[in-house]
């Protein structure tokens, strides 16, 4: 593996869990058309306000309820690891690197795959075949990858 693919690889850090998928959201939920997204990801510093502007304007612009939850960089492992055991599988989690984990809850289906989804957005279009290729397991990308591409 490349040098820059590993780079790319290891600074992964959103991964969509199958609990994303409309068809697994509560009918209520899916009725009044209003989604909650759940985020659990890591931070080296100090903890954001829950309720601050970023949050707000996301939930004003794509129309959800989006309820994050950081953990000091220290207990994220732990915590991650529980909660997938758990069945309580966050929509969205952060992943520093892709480790033995990533690939065993892919290959439980933990992920919704987003093979379908990728053409419809301009900027995923962008993000070059081998970088895709890091995040895909058994023919489905199941995360998307932290990249940085010059603005063209």
């Amino acid at each position: 593996m490349s040098r820059w693919l590993r780079w790319t690889a290891a600074c992964l850090t959103v991964v969509l869990a199958g609990g994303a998928t409309a068809c697994s959201f509560p009918q209520a939920e899916r009725e009044k058309g209003r989604f909650t997204i759940t985020s659990l990801d890591m931070l080296y510093a100090d903890l954001p306000p829950a309720e601050g502007l970023g949050v707000k304007m996301i939930e004003e612009k794509f129309g959800v309820d989006y309820r994050r939850e950081y953990v000091v960089y220290s207990e994220y492992q732990e915590k991650l690891t529980a909660r997938v055991a758990s069945g309580d599988i966050p929509d969205v989690i952060g992943l520093e690197r892709l480790d033995a984990n990533f690939y065993k809850w892919a290959k439980q289906g933990a992920f919704l795959p987003l093979n379908d989804y990728i053409d419809q957005y301009p900027t995923l279009k962008r993000v070059p075949r081998e970088v895709w290729n890091a995040v895909n397991v058994d023919g489905k990308i199941v995360a998307i990858p932290n990249i940085f591409l010059p603005n063209t």
